[in-house]
C-alpha cells in the first residue's frame, strides 16, 4: 500500500498536475463573443438615419433601407423578401429572415446597384469548404491581417458548418455610380489577394449575406475583433 501511494505522489499526481497547468496556459481566443443585436448595430451604425426627412429633386422624404430575405440553398432563389427602414426593424425582421444586405438603398422595392444610397461594410464570404480547407476564425482574422495588412472587424459563422462570413468596416460612400466602382474594384481585389478561400460575388455592392447569428446549440457564433472603419 505504501509502495502504491508514492507511485501516485511520484507520478500520476504530477501528470495531473502538468495537465491542469496546461490548461490554464491555453491561449485566450481573441475578440470577444457578441449577440446578432449588437453585430447588427455595429454594422448599420446609426446609417439608418443619413438624411432622414431631407428631400430629393422631386420633393420626396429621403429614406435609407436594407432588405431580407430567405433565399433557397439549392437554386439561390429569392423566395420572400422584406425592406426594413431603421435598425430595430432589422433586428427584428432577422429572426424569420436568414438573409441581409449589409449596404443601404434608396428604394423601398429594389436593391438593385442604382438604388445603392450609402456603401458602409465590406462583408467576405470564406466558402472554406467548397476550397477543401479547414480553418478558425482566429486563423481567419490572421490570414487577412498577413495578406492585407488590415483587420476584419468581425467574423460569424453561415449556415455551412465550418465556412464564415467577415466585415470590414468602411467610412461612409455615397452610391453614387463612382463610388460603386470603386467599392467593387477594391471588394475583387481583396477577394484576388485571399484566392481560393474567398468566394468572389461576395464582391458585388448589392450582395446578400448571411444574417449573423449568436446560438451555441447550433454552433454559431458572432467573434468580434474591433470597430476600425477604413477609409477606401
Amino acid at each position: 500500500q505504501k509502495n502504491l501511494m508514492n507511485y501516485y505522489h511520484e507520478n500520476l499526481h504530477k501528470e495531473i498536475v502538468v495537465e491542469k497547468e496546461k490548461k490554464k496556459r491555453k491561449k485566450k481566443e481573441i475578440g470577444k463573443s457578441i449577440t446578432k443585436s449588437e453585430a447588427l448595430a455595429i454594422i448599420f451604425s446609426d446609417n439608418f438615419e443619413h438624411r432622414r426627412n431631407e428631400l430629393d429633386k422631386k420633393g420626396r422624404r429621403i429614406g435609407m433601407k436594407a432588405f431580407v430575405a430567405n433565399i433557397d440553398r439549392e437554386t439561390q432563389l429569392i423566395e420572400d423578401k422584406a425592406v426594413v427602414h431603421n435598425l430595430n426593424k432589422m433586428i427584428e425582421k432577422t429572426s424569420k429572415y436568414r438573409s441581409f444586405t449589409g449596404n443601404l438603398f434608396y428604394h423601398h422595392k429594389h436593391f438593385t446597384k442604382e438604388m445603392l444610397a450609402l456603401l458602409h461594410v465590406i462583408v467576405l464570404d470564406f466558402d472554406l469548404d467548397k476550397a477543401g480547407l479547414v480553418m478558425s476564425k482566429e486563423e481567419v482574422f490572421k490570414l487577412v491581417k498577413k495578406k492585407l495588412g488590415i483587420e476584419l472587424s468581425m467574423i460569424w459563422d453561415t449556415n455551412t458548418t465550418g465556412n464564415y462570413q467577415a466585415a470590414i468596416l468602411i467610412e461612409n460612400m455615397t452610391g453614387h455610380i463612382q463610388s460603386v466602382h470603386l467599392y467593387e474594384a477594391i471588394s475583387n481585389e481583396i477577394c484576388y489577394q485571399l484566392g481560393k478561400a474567398v468566394d468572389k460575388s461576395c464582391a458585388s455592392a448589392n450582395h446578400m449575406f448571411t444574417v449573423p447569428q449568436n446560438n451555441k446549440r447550433k454552433g454559431r457564433t458572432i467573434r468580434l475583433y474591433n470597430e476600425k472603419r477604413y477609409n477606401i
